[in-house]
Parts: C-alpha cells; structure tokens; sequence
C-alpha cells in the first residue's frame, strides 16, 4: 500500500507519472498506459510513494536524479515530460527509483568494465537538464550496458556476452568508485565480443 504511482521512463528521456488506481480495470486488449512519439519505445516501469526519488542513466554516461515531485501526475492515456536532455544519438539504459534509504548503484559497460557508486554522490537537480555524468565512457569502456541498484541482499553479478558466454563473481569483487571513474575490468570477451546484460542476484536466487 506505500506505493501510489507508476513511474515510466522510455529511451529517449520521457518521464511520466499515473497514480495505481487507474489501472485497476485491465480490460482483455489492454489499456493505454502512455502516448509514444512514433521514434521511441517505453523502457522501464517502477512503482513509487509519490516521494521518492529517481536516477535516469544514458548510454553514453548521462545521468539525472530528480525528485518525482518534479513530475506532476497524469492520466495513462497522455505523454510525458523531459526527464533528461540527451545529445544526439544517446539514450536511456536504466531508470532507478530510490525510496529513503541510499545504497549503491552498479553500473557495468559493453567492453566489460563495470563499478558501484554509492547513489548519494547524485545531488538532486530540476528535472529535464543533462545531468551529470555517471561514468566516464570511452573506446576503452564501451557504452553502459545497464545500471542497477545494489541492495543489501544482492551478493551476486551474472554477466552475459554477445557470444553466449556467462559468468558469476561475488558483488565483493566489484570495487566502489566514483561517479567520474570507468571502472575495473570484470569480464574479459575474444575479439568483437560484448557484454550484452548484467543483473545482480540474491544467493537464495543462485541456489535455485
């Protein structure tokens, strides 16, 4: 019952936010939950209080987080607002929803690097501007695959590469840098292999 909204982000930045109730009644085609431009796609939905936080992070080393105060609820059969300002060609990986307590976000890259940061080295901004940056990306790192918040219960990464091969490492291997910082080297592919997904899991998870 704490959760009272769904907070949408899709690729290209556009937030939006409508309160739980107005998806009670699903009929059996569905309903609209958000008007698209025809050259984006809905990328991520979080449930939210209404006083949460968010973190959105682009490919390229974008982030923002705001306050989802900042987006004003609305009904499902509407489009959003700017969440974050991308240069051309970027787009969105991950959006975060944060309640009250901070943790850490894990960021992992095409090229195998990866690191956490704690999500308080993010200072709230106004929604809809260029952020900060969330990694320093180059030719070295690879864009940023995913970004995902690391709880308490997480003790496992699991990566998989473009060419079928996964591994698993304890979250400990995985150091806790700075927002500015590209990371260690945590998977190592052959020529013209990438990560292609990340996600860190629960030992319970693991065992079964």
């Amino acid at each position: 019952e704490e959760h009272k909204f769904m907070f949408m982000c899709t690729r290209l930045g556009t937030v939006k936010k409508t309160p739980l109730p107005e998806y009670a009644n699903i009929r059996k085609n569905g309903l609209v939950a958000i008007k698209l431009d025809s050259n984006d796609v809905l990328g991520w939905v979080c449930p939210t209080t209404g006083e949460d936080d968010v973190i959105i992070v682009s490919r390229r080393g974008q982030s923002i987080r705001f306050k989802e105060t900042g987006v004003k609820p609305t009904h499902r059969d509407t489009s959003g607002v700017r969440g974050i300002r991308l240069i051309k060609e970027d787009a969105v990986v991950s959006l975060i929803c944060i309640g009250k307590e901070e943790s850490e976000l894990m960021l992992i890259m095409e090229n195998g690097l990866g690191k956490k940061t704690l999500t308080k080295n993010w200072s709230r901004q106004g929604r809809g501007g260029q952020g900060v940056k969330a990694a320093q990306v180059t030719g070295k790192t690879g864009e940023i695959v995913t970004a995902e918040i690391v709880d308490k219960k997480m003790d496992t990464l699991v990566l998989t590469s473009t060419k079928g091969q996964l591994i698993k490492m304890d979250l400990k291997q995985v150091p806790t840098l700075q927002r500015q910082t590209q990371g260690v080297i945590l998977m190592r592919g052959r020529e013209g292999e990438k990560v292609a997904a990340a996600t860190v899991v629960s030992s319970r998870e693991r065992a079964e």
